[in-house]
Order: C-alpha cells, then structure tokens, then sequence
C-alpha cells in the first residue's frame, strides 16, 4: 500500500466525494465502506479516516454542532474543499473522472472483485461494473449525499428503518434551473414515506428561519381528517427538525418551498 505517499489531487478528490456520503460518526477503519475506498486508493484505511478527518475540520455544519475535525492536515485538503464545497456538480464529474481513471489503470479487475462502496440501494450494489456516468453517479451522490447528512433518519420523525426511509429534493427537480440546484444535498431531505408524500404534496413545509415544521390549513381542516393523521402529523407543526451532520438545508430552497408548493391556504 502507498501508505507514506502523499496523497494526490484525485485521491483527495475521491475522499471528499464519499466524505459526503458517509455519515461522519462512521468514519472508523472498520466500516465497510472505508475498507473498500482504502482498496481502491491502495492505502491504508487508517490513512482514509485520517484523510477524511482533515477535510472535516472545513466543514462548518460540523463546526456548528461543536464537532471538529482533526487539526493538522494538507494545503491541498484547504484547495479541494473549497473548490468543491457547494460544487457538487463538478465534485461529482472530476470523482467519476479520477474513478474511471483508476477503472482503466486496473482492466476493471481490482473494481469487479471489491463490493460497492456505496449502500445495497444504489446500481452498484452487485458490483462496480461499468462506466461511472454523470446521471447515474449524480442521482447515486444526491441520494447518497442526504441519507448520510441524516445519518439515514427520517428528518421529522427520527424513524430510522431503512425500508420506511427515503430522501426527496426540497425545490422538486423540474423547479430546478441547473445542474447544481439538482445534485447539491442541502436541497435535500431525508424522510419517511407519509412525510415525504406530505412535503413533496405541499401539506407540510419547513420554515427557513428556525427549520420548525409547519402545516398547511388545507390538510388541518380537510373534511377526511382522522385522529391518526391528525396527531402524526398535525399535531408535529412547531417541533423542530432533526439537524443534519452536513449539508444544512439551504435557506432559498426552503423558501421556494413554502412559496410555491406548500399549500399555505385554504
């Protein structure tokens, strides 16, 4: 393993590609997901943790729940981040880039034999078999992206059981006027099933100000409201969100939310 090499400017880009898409409190040597980037990279898993870690003390979400990352670490660590921070568009094409680039070097037999780095839900599940693809890898980062930001909760309800979860833009994805606006995870939620169909219908928003829920009149005076609905959802307007470890839902897409798709009256 290239264990005392520095480390390249497409392995650091690699890192903070699936930095985003790992929760940050499973960033251990002995997750799965790590132990098969630290295959591909040919290092150590040790040295990824480490490498995520220095990204991580750029990451201001973090910062804010006072957790930090680790102090020391590389000028190219600093260029990376906030090259791509908020870029995610261009994250995902230059990771696929270096990818394919690593998938070629091999002849596609160190990618054929190591399971997927991303979860059982996405294409690569059965093996990383094919060309990385911009739609393909933006839809798998997006979703990616979001359920580890909430470390694959529900974002109202806290329910945690993978079948009942799923992650859902918040201005929808034929609102969005670029490339950017669909891929970028703080224009994404995690939530379950009822929730989700809820928000995307516009019976429930988010406030922008305080990320408290609040519920649309329509639904709160509907002439089918029984006490069930009533109290799982109703009943949570004002409770607040459950913030995620990166990627803040960004203000402006909580507004166009409420602006546009909630249905604020009657």
């Amino acid at each position: 393993m290239a264990e005392h090499s520095r480390w390249t400017r497409e392995e650091t880009i690699i890192a903070l590609y699936y930095y985003f898409q790992i929760p940050y409190g499973q960033l251990t040597q002995n997750n799965p997901k790590i132990l098969n980037i630290a295959k591909l990279l040919d290092r150590t898993p040790s040295s990824v943790c480490m490498k995520m870690g220095n990204l991580a003390r750029f990451d201001k979400t973090l910062q804010a729940r006072g957790v930090h990352g680790l102090s020391n670490g590389s000028r190219m660590d600093d260029v990376i981040w906030h090259e791509f921070y908020n870029h995610y568009d261009s994250l995902v094409t230059s990771a696929e880039t270096a990818l394919n680039r690593l998938k070629e070097e091999n002849n596609d037999s160190l990618f054929n034999t190591i399971p997927s780095v991303c979860t059982p839900a996405d294409p690569y599940a059965e093996g990383m078999t094919g060309k990385f693809t911009p739609k393909r890898n933006t839809e798998i980062f997006f979703s990616q992206a979001v359920l580890a930001s909430y470390d694959s909760k529900c974002c109202m309800t806290g329910i945690a059981i993978p079948e009942l979860i799923g992650v859902c833009h918040i201005k929808p994805v034929r609102d969005c006027t670029s490339e950017e606006e669909k891929i970028t995870p703080q224009n994404g939620l995690c939530m379950n099933a009822l929730f989700k169909d809820a928000f995307q219908s516009g019976l429930i928003s988010i406030r922008s100000d305080n990320l408290s829920i609040i519920v649309s009149p329509r639904l709160k005076k509907h002439k089918k409201l029984d006490s069930i609905t009533k109290s799982w959802i109703v009943d949570s307007e004002g409770r607040k969100i459950i913030t995620p470890h990166h990627c803040m839902p960004h203000k402006l897409f909580l507004e166009y939310h409420n602006d546009v798709i909630f249905k604020g009256s009657i």
